[in-house]
């Protein structure tokens, strides 16, 4: 699997997960001929649809596997930034500032909680998380110090995972834990025995975080109407059971969709005539101006912006087509693109490429001391690229450039007390 690029067991177990879950929930769909999440009424009317959708959403892994390998390995001059060792503190201090802020302003403002319009908050508030992504600079600082022994890391490590699960997402508890797994692993201490341990406990325990953090998002936006048990119950009645038992069970499956892109790619190879047509009828925002680096790097070089940036975007109009029931949006996978704007598929990849590259090669001046941010790198890459997310992984170079000034910015504070002890 050297072409992968999966050289060490949490990437190998993460790639497994997300290939099982997409071929184990195409068989499902397939015996009960309808398909899941969102779509779990849509009724599969052509089985051979539905084996192509398998097969494009396996090949998608395989082939952002891929050209996350191609692109790391691709040689250029090095440049040296500097480093910051992980004994030094500065670090773990700045990432502590940046949780205690975001954590403030989660509480008194309810920036980036589910359930709370983040866009009405101060613009302070806004600007501090638009251009410094304090939460993706301390994950990928976490990734980066993976090796830290220091106590303020590991206070660090806690109240991320406390802010994540107060603002209601479980995706950051997932990347610590395969923070976790890298670091036994680095250190010798994984073998066969304990990774099925770990990751059975983390199949079985993953329905029980996803309803505990619906419990809390139900008691936040109860304004704390609602206690811990009458949430519970709650759940049980919109769920249509009356047991945790049933509710386990009902959670587990939805886990299991997470992972899985099968449905959103089988509904529109199925409406693909209706989608394409509902995107030239309609002048909806590309795909490569969904986030404001681009849109202002578009406003700079061209006198007459073709696009306005406050026009929709396409995963809203599939999300309302799907459920106009609520306002939601929906991920449109890596080679189901191809089915909406046929004509973009060259631009399309290239604009992959272009963004796997960046994003890598960022990576690569960050880990000449460790390569626990490659891991990070190559987990997001298949997570946000084949999913669609481009907003995301954006997110994510700008925080890797976000980082990589910090990182300057440290190496002076300790150039001169490294001088001054070595005197």
């Amino acid at each position: 699997m050297n072409f992968l690029g999966l050289d060490s067991p949490n990437k190998k177990i993460v790639f497994f997960v997300f290939i099982f879950c997409n071929i184990f929930l195409g068989f499902i769909f397939f015996n009960r001929l309808t398909l899941g999440g969102e779509l779990s009424e849509y009724i599969v009317n052509e089985p051979f649809l539905l084996l192509l959708s398998v097969s494009l959403v396996v090949f998608s892994f395989l082939f952002v596997s891929s050209l996350h390998r191609i692109c790391f390995r691709i040689h250029i001059p090095k440049i040296n930034i500097g480093s910051v060792n992980y004994k030094s503190n500065v670090l773990d201090i700045i990432a502590l500032l940046f949780l205690i802020i975001s954590f403030l302003f989660s509480i008194v403002y309810g920036y980036g909680r589910i359930g709370f319009d983040s866009e009405s908050s101060p613009f302070f508030v806004l600007y501090f998380n638009k251009f410094l992504v304090p939460i993706l600079v301390v994950e990928i600082y976490l990734f980066y110090n993976f090796s830290s022994k220091n106590k303020i890391y590991y206070l660090n490590v806690a109240i991320f995972l406390a802010l994540s699960i107060y603002k209601g997402f479980t995706g950051p508890i997932l990347h610590i834990g395969f923070l976790f797994i890298y670091r036994l692993y680095f250190n010798g201490k994984l073998n066969i025995k304990t990774l099925l341990v770990i990751f059975f406990l983390a199949i079985l325990m993953s329905p029980i975080i996803r309803i505990l953090k619906n419990i809390i998002i139900r008691g936040l936006l109860s304004s704390g109407d609602l206690d811990f048990f009458d949430s519970l119950n709650l759940l049980y009645t919109i769920s249509n059971v009356n047991n945790f038992f049933d509710l386990y069970f009902i959670y587990f499956e939805r886990v299991i969709e997470r992972f899985e892109s099968v449905s959103i790619t089988y509904y529109i190879i199925e409406n693909s005539k209706l989608i394409n047509d509902l995107y030239n009828a309609h002048q909806f925002l590309p795909f490569y101006l969904y986030h404001w680096i681009p849109q202002t790097i578009e406003k700079i070089f061209s006198q007459y912006p073709i696009f306005d940036i406050t026009q929709d975007y396409v995963q809203r109009e599939i999300a309302y087509q799907i459920s106009p029931h609520f306002q939601w949006q929906t991920h449109i996978g890596y080679f189901a693109w191809m089915f909406i704007t046929p004509l973009l598929c060259v631009f399309y990849f290239f604009y992959t490429l272009i963004l796997v590259f960046l994003s890598t090669q960022l990576t690569k001046v960050l880990s000449h001391n460790n390569s626990a941010t490659e891991q990070l790198s190559w987990y997001f890459t298949i997570s946000y690229i084949v999913h669609g997310w481009f907003n995301q992984y954006i997110l994510y170079i700008q925080a890797l450039m976000v980082f990589l000034m910090i990182i300057i910015f440290a190496s002076f504070i300790i150039k001169p007390f490294r001088r001054s002890s070595i005197r």
